[in-house]
């Protein structure tokens, strides 16, 4: 928290927020109000707030958000969504029996009625609250989306029902219909809201990789400060093992600093007098003193966490399917409903109760249950079959999001490749080996560490006559020999002269190749942005398959996002695979993106997609899996409208009575439901149809 002058900027968590109508219903209800500020981050289901205290405070805020439908979020050791989740299964189960018994002509006692309208007003009020305050605020604002939609289908089963069993005393209620269109959608909420929450946490958390201390030179001594207490100009002290606590320019020493955290690239770069070094990064090897450049909240760590906050909010997201539908669907079913009223009772005559029987058949007929399935139990169903296999769905709109990907760009090292270091190419002999072995023994350095384990394979020894010795930023050197790296090869010296060389580099994943040919047979172009070099980068494009113009080498994370907005501005959707923080911009640019989940955490906050492990296989599922929901979807969505299309005309008509109307309303529901069930027992891992005939 921030106070100067009395102005206070402060981060809370939302909670009761789904969808861009809430987040622009909060800024809007605060902005005519006068002393504060707020914006919302839908992303991380959080609102930053900027108030006068005077006139505002922390209560007077949650008092307001309450007002408009949405709470304070306040942590709690008891799991209060699930427990309300929990709750409104065990009362909805019960009336998925009654539903069966009634469909398999079973008849049960009346009294059965009642207790099936007890189960359901529980469910009504624990699950249905929220919408249907939701509703009241959109229509409050003009706008009919979601929660009208969910409200009206639940709300007219729900009512319909009561009038049927307190007036009619019918057996063919349809208490099931309104507490599994809720239950179903709170499902698909909670799970949601915990992806949210974890996104949040993982942004914040993107701060603790640059240390909170740091060691500061004054007066010839050296003293732990924190890093807030830090001043640009200040002289701090790094050494092997340390991590940068902030921007900065070396003034004296040399290092070798790993950022393959921050740039990709999987060698540690050297540093001497005049280069900058950046925050989070790790020093490998070697002493020096830097110069602060940067307070910690300027450092370019932050920066980066800046930049993915300002992405998730300015990226264009297509809104929920179902809700620019229900613009136009819920107020023409409302017409209908009331223009069948009319027609029958003043145009055709009728007496009132047929009347109002067939406005009520038309409402039920053409209720939204089946609309308002369709999305939510697709994705219940393709989340869950995304768990199984260890893939994490951050929210429920990727699945629009992966319609009309035509090109994908992956990042290199951690992502094509497993991240290690390998031989892949040497010129030596057994007796070579045996003084490089030797004299690499002695460093920390991750190349001579994989250099030693492939020559210990080979059987190489200890030459004990040597007396290694490292120096920073030249290798290691002993009795006139000497080993030097020089870009991804590792040279043995004798009196200055090469005599054995070793070429190093990051291995390739085993699944990469029969990934990236799946989806180059899908008709999807492959890009690979790297900040490694441009000899290795095309190396590793020349096995895997990506055309040298598909390859962006020795790129920034600033230079990942522009090659994501180049394409896209070419009119092309983009999905983009990463798995470090450097790639956290490219992830929230992409119109898709996918986290392998080895990676940093703020990779896979800043993702659509988080895949268990290293495998690219599991990428590809993904990616199936994904196109395969937003197909489901779409079919349940042309089944609903296909069957309201024949069915509206016949309950106007007065051919389909109330009841018959509720049972084709059920039929219709069964339909969605058993389709979704569907996507279950689809192969995921099978090539494309034009790659196998090849």
């Amino acid at each position: 928290m921030k106070e100067n002058n009395e102005v206070i900027t402060k981060t809370c968590g939302i909670d009761g927020m789904h969808c861009t109508n809430c987040s622009a219903s909060i800024e809007r209800a605060f902005g005519k109000e006068e002393g504060i500020d707020v914006k919302v981050l839908l992303a991380q289901n959080e609102g930053v707030f900027t108030y006068d205290s005077a006139k505002w405070n922390e209560q007077k805020i949650a008092r307001k958000l309450k007002t408009l439908g949405f709470s304070l979020h306040k942590e709690s050791k008891v799991d209060w969504e699930l427990v309300r989740l929990l709750v409104c299964w065990a009362f909805t189960l019960p009336l998925m029996v009654c539903m069966f018994l009634m469909m398999a002509s079973v008849h049960y006692p009346h009294w059965v009625n009642y207790v099936q309208f007890g189960l359901c007003t529980v469910v009504e009020v624990l699950a249905g609250g929220r919408f249907f305050l939701g509703a009241i605020r959109d229509i409050k604002q003009r706008i009919l989306g979601m929660d009208v939609l969910v409200s009206l289908g639940t709300l007219v089963a729900y009512v319909y029902s009561i009038v049927l069993l307190l007036g009619y005393h019918e057996h063919m209620l349809y208490f099931d219909t309104a507490a599994m269109l809720l239950s179903i959608i709170l499902v698909g909420k909670y799970i949601e809201g915990k992806a949210k929450v974890k996104s949040a946490r993982a942004l914040r958390e993107l701060m603790a990789l640059a240390p909170d201390t740091a060691l500061v030179l004054r007066d010839k001594q050296t003293i732990e400060l924190p890093v807030e207490q830090v001043a640009v100009g200040d002289v701090i002290v790094l050494a092997t093992g340390s991590r940068v606590p902030l921007d900065g320019k070396v003034l004296s020493g040399t290092v070798e600093v790993d950022e393959s955290m921050l740039t990709g690239e999987s060698m540690p770069q050297d540093k001497s007098a005049g280069d900058t070094v950046v925050a989070g990064t790790t020093v490998v090897l070697g002493n020096c003193q830097v110069e602060v450049t940067a307070l910690s909240k300027e450092t370019y760590l932050a920066s980066i966490i800046d930049k993915v906050y300002q992405i998730q909010q300015q990226k264009p997201r297509l809104q929920k399917i179902a809700d620019r539908i229900a613009t136009f669907f819920v107020p023409g079913v409302l017409l209908l409903s009331a223009v069948c009223f009319v027609v029958s009772y003043w145009g055709l005559h009728l007496e009132l109760a047929k009347a109002i029987s067939r406005a009520i058949a038309v409402l039920v007929i053409s209720c939204p249950c089946s609309l308002g399935l369709a999305t939510p139990l697709s994705i219940v169903v393709g989340t869950t079959r995304a768990g199984r296999m260890g893939v994490v769905y951050n929210d429920s709109e990727i699945f629009e999001k992966m319609h009309g990907i035509k090109a994908i760009c992956f990042d290199k090292t951690g992502t094509l490749t497993t991240g290690t270091f390998g031989v892949v190419e040497e010129d030596s002999t057994p007796d070579l080996d045996n003084i490089a072995y030797t004299l690499e023994s002695v460093s920390v350095h991750p190349i001579a560490k994989a250099l030693c384990a492939h020559l210990a394979q080979k059987g190489a020894t200890i030459d004990p006559a040597l007396s290694p010795r490292e120096i920073a930023g030249q290798g290691v050197e002993a009795d006139g020999y000497r080993m030097y790296k020089r870009d991804d090869v590792v040279y043995l010296a004798k009196e200055g002269e090469e005599v054995a060389c070793w070429k190093v580099a990051d291995t390739l994943k085993e699944d990469a190749l029969d990934t990236l040919v799946k989806l180059h047979g899908s008709g999807v172009d492959v890009y690979m942005l790297t900040g490694d070099s441009a000899s290795v980068a095309l190396a590793v494009g020349e096995e895997v398959g990506i055309p040298s113009d598909h390859i962006f080498s020795r790129i920034t994370p600033e230079g990942k996002l522009q090659v994501i907005s180049d394409l896209q501005a070419k009119g092309i959707k983009v999905a983009f695979v990463g798995d470090g923080i450097n790639d956290s911009l490219a992830l929230s640019q992409a119109d898709f993106a996918v986290a392998i989940g080895s990676g940093t955490q703020v990779a896979i906050s800043a993702a659509d997609v988080t895949v268990s492990g290293n495998s690219l296989s599991q990428v590809y599922k993904a990616l199936s899996l994904s196109k395969a929901v937003y197909r489901n979807i779409m079919q349940n969505f042309a089944w609903a409208f296909s069957y309201n299309l024949v069915a509206i005309p016949l309950a106007f008509a007065g051919i389909l009575s109330p009841l018959v109307a509720g049972l084709c309303m059920a039929f219709s529901n069964i339909t969605v439901v058993v389709n979704a069930l569907r996507l279950f027992a689809i192969r995921l891992d099978k090539a494309p149809k034009a790659r196998q005939q090849k």
